[in-house]
């Protein structure tokens, strides 16, 4: 079992039954939630408290990835900017920032009710330091392109590196659209790195290699799906 929780506050006391959170606003947050931690009904999220001295709710899961997940969200949020995040990812962003007042910010806790992440308000809007450093992968494409067909968009997910998008060029696209989920690529990437958590922030694709290898079939078709590890949204 695991537990986490959400808490609204504000530096000066303001939140009271006539500045406070709609009931329809918290459904949009916790609706998005469930899809940004890739939740599942099996997972079992059930509400476990609400605090009636302030806006705080809390959940119990039989996941006990799902804790994790959720603070990893919180700093995602905070550090990446909206085309950096998934559609799932970005839909909670606004749906948090969307009640957000003035000294108003969000606590998230765990399971030993301590905040792991605070989102002020404002947080959309702001900015953090950042480095760059460059990293190869190795893996199959499981995605490429935008659902949106939106040109400054197009991305590819690399298998066993789910966590973020990497950017390409229209060119790019073109050339890595014939590997798609049929050879391994080997990629060079540009990463864009939180200074304070070491997070990736996003990364650009610099250059990339089909990997030939005689051993392995080149349709992916031939192989166990069960052994790649593919995005999902």
């Amino acid at each position: 079992m695991a537990n986490f929780y959400l808490k609204f506050n504000s530096e000066d006391d303001s939140i009271d039954f006539n500045n406070a959170v709609s009931i329809y606003d918290l459904g949009e947050i916790l609706k998005s939630l469930f899809s940004a931690i890739s939740a599942k009904k099996k997972d079992n999220i059930v509400l476990s408290q609400v605090t009636d001295n302030c806006y705080q709710v809390g959940f119990a899961t039989t996941n006990k990835f799902l804790e994790k997940r959720v603070e990893d969200l919180g700093q995602e949020i905070i550090e990446k900017r909206d085309l950096e995040l998934s559609p799932s990812k970005l839909k909670f962003k606004k749906a948090v920032a969307k009640p957000m007042k003035e000294k108003w910010y969000l606590e998230i806790l765990n399971s030993d009710k301590q905040p792991v992440v605070t989102l002020p308000y404002g947080f959309e809007e702001k900015s953090i330091e950042y480095y760059f450093s460059n990293k190869s992968y190795e893996g199959f494409i499981t995605e490429i392109g935008d659902k949106e067909l939106n040109p400054s968009n197009l991305h590819i997910y690399i298998s066993g590196e789910k966590n973020f998008k990497i950017f390409i060029e229209q060119d790019q696209h073109d050339e890595l659209a014939k590997y798609y989920r049929r050879a391994k690529v080997r990629v060079k990437v540009r990463l864009k790195k939180s200074l304070t958590s070491e997070r990736i922030l996003s990364a650009k694709l610099i250059s990339f290699k089909a990997k030939a290898d005689k051993n392995f079939p080149y349709n992916i078709d031939e192989i166990d799906l069960s052994e790649l590890n593919f995005i999902y949204e």
